[in-house]
């Protein structure tokens, strides 16, 4: 026990006695010390008893800083500062002071020391003050160290103790990160009955939630979620193109292609919604048309392997074969390159009467894929070419 330790144990001391209580133990706090040392001397404090009946001890963490002189005509500037009994970790009553334990955590959560962090958490849950926050946050420190099991349980904890968006909102995009999508979509439903949700609010969880109902082919849901989501933001044209896909799988072209051209209304540079129209182009026996709106979208957006499939076929159907293969050989450069992409662009030089690059193309391909039986025959066939 250092010095000041000891003059405030004997000045306790002496006032205690009249209350039949007597000094057990003062732990001393260094402020000088890094904060997390600090933190962890505070969870000592919180975990440790050495006591063989707690029941009969109150244990308080006392916080004491030497008094500035009351200001006077000779130096007015100096002023007591009335927060700080704030930062006591207990207060008189033996109540821990929520703010400043909180405050701790927070601060060894961006540390990361995770572990630590929650042992307070624990404390503050079982307090019985904020235990929906505590747990959340417990939940926070499980889902940065990737136990995302964990994390969905607390924020379940919480959300049962205390219902609202910014839990539930957490508790979602932890289920979809671990691929439970209808978990998630019924999250969302049960969120969406939440009071005082904004309209923002609202319309994120529509749009979350019919993209759920969508992955996990419940196309009905997915459209009543997206058209609910419009109702709120009309002008959302990533709903829209979303909205379009789903009529289009229930075989709704013509009212899928309306939310295609409304979302490219909206956004000339959606896409998907071109590729959305090139999709009903096609159902409508319209193969120029699609090829025209798949290469838009590919234009606009390379990185589109659904768009680029069907410009293939489409090329092929048209016997027009020169934008597909710009296209791909741009799409090659910048996609893991395997036998099958390499094939197509061969096929596609041949066809275009680029031989030499077909042939060349054709045996990268064998390098890739010694057996492939589509490059072999492509060589055979280009070789007769130059013999004739």
């Amino acid at each position: 026990m250092n010095h000041l330790a000891t003059k405030i144990s004997a000045i306790l001391r002496k006032n205690l006695e009249h209350a039949n209580l007597e000094i057990s133990e003062i732990t001393p706090i260094n402020h000088s010390l890094d904060p997390k040392v600090r933190a962890k001397n505070i969870e000592r404090v919180l975990s440790t008893s050495n006591h063989d009946d707690p029941r009969q001890v109150h244990e308080f963490i006392l916080q004491v800083k030497h008094r500035q002189p009351s200001p006077t005509k000779e130096n007015p500037s100096i002023k007591s500062d009335p927060k700080s009994s704030d930062k006591l970790l207990q207060s008189e009553d033996g109540k821990f002071n929520i703010l400043y334990l909180m405050q701790n955590a927070e601060l060894l959560t961006r540390e990361k020391e995770y572990s630590l962090a929650r042992n307070i958490y624990q404390a503050i849950i079982k307090s019985g003050e904020l235990p929906s926050e505590a747990l959340f946050r417990m939940g926070c420190c499980f889902e940065a160290e990737g136990q995302l099991e964990s994390a969905i349980s607390n924020y379940e904890e919480a959300i049962a103790f205390s219902p609202n968006y910014k839990y539930h909102e957490r508790l979602v995009a932890s289920l979809i990160t671990l691929g439970q999508e209808s978990r998630a979509a019924e999250t969302i439903e049960r969120a969406l009955h939440l009071k005082n949700l904004t309209s923002s609010q609202k319309f994120d969880l529509l749009k979350s939630g019919g993209n759920c109902w969508a992955r996990t082919h419940h196309p009905k849901e997915a459209e009543i979620s997206f058209k609910r989501a419009l109702d709120i933001e009309p002008n959302a044209d990533e709903v829209r193109s979303n909205l379009g896909v789903i009529l289009l799988q229930q075989g709704k072209s013509e009212e899928a292609k309306r939310h295609f051209q409304d979302s490219i209304a909206s956004n000339p540079r959606n896409y998907q919604a071109q590729g959305g129209l090139g999709s009903c182009a096609l159902q409508e026996g319209d193969t120029a048309s699609a090829h025209g709106y798949f290469a838009k979208s590919l234009y606009m957006e390379l990185n589109n392997p659904h768009a680029l499939f069907y410009l293939i076929n489409c090329a092929y159907s048209l016997k027009r074969y020169d934008t597909a293969l710009s296209i791909l050989s741009e799409y090659i450069q910048i996609s893991p390159v395997n036998a099958c992409l390499l094939y197509t662009l061969a096929s596609l030089f041949f066809h275009s009467g680029r031989r030499s690059e077909a042939l060349e193309t054709a045996n990268k391909t064998l390098e890739l894929q010694e057996n492939h039986a589509g490059a072999i025959e492509l060589i055979g066939i280009i070789n007769k070419c130059a013999v004739s």
